[in-house]
């Protein structure tokens, strides 16, 4: 009766489970850069028959990554950049090629689990969008005053996440979310 996250590989024709903890991981969202899976679990107890009260949004790193070190990004607002001498007509091209493969290490995976969402209220996944370093987590939560509102959750590199609760969405259980590019 559980819901658990499986990939599956087209060019390979695989399929990887990546839950199999016995207990519901749902609304899964591939993270920009994709190295992470967010989606939304009750960590303490299975959902059926009830169904999931107190959920939470996670992530889960799908490789064994170290965060950056915070002097790598310090080195990196000083080095030197070099001058491009003619125009690049192939940027497209070039952006396509560079496309890397999404690597999935299954080998302790739960292990590399991280809450997302605060622990108080219940929550439930909505969007993942990524620029940059910047990772906005939209979910829809009640922690606030007991009702329901969509929530952002802001993550970057050498940052505590800010939470804070978008005005205007009291009351509401569910949003279509639009992207429209820049």
């Amino acid at each position: 009766f559980e819901q658990d996250i499986i990939i599956h590989s087209i060019k390979e024709n695989k399929t990887t489970n990546l839950t199999t903890s016995g207990i519901t991981e749902t609304d899964p969202f591939w993270s920009g850069d994709g190295k992470y899976i967010y989606f939304t679990s009750q960590r303490l107890k299975p959902s059926y028959p009830f169904g999931l009260p107190n959920a939470k949004v996670y992530r889960v790193a799908l490789e064994k990554l170290d965060e950056p070190y915070r002097m790598d990004k310090f080195n990196e607002l000083f080095k030197e950049e070099k001058k491009e001498e003619k125009k690049d007509t192939t940027k497209k091209a070039a952006a396509v090629d560079s496309i890397k493969p999404i690597t999935i290490d299954a080998d302790l995976l739960m292990e590399r689990l991280e809450q997302i969402s605060p622990s108080l209220g219940a929550q439930s996944l909505q969007w993942v969008y990524q620029k940059g370093d910047k990772t906005t987590v939209l979910y829809v939560s009640n922690h606030g005053e007991g009702r329901n509102s969509l929530w952002k959750t802001v993550i970057e590199p050498f940052e505590a996440n800010k939470t804070e609760k978008i005005n205007g969405t009291d009351n509401s259980f569910g949003f279509d979310i639009v992207e429209v590019s820049d």
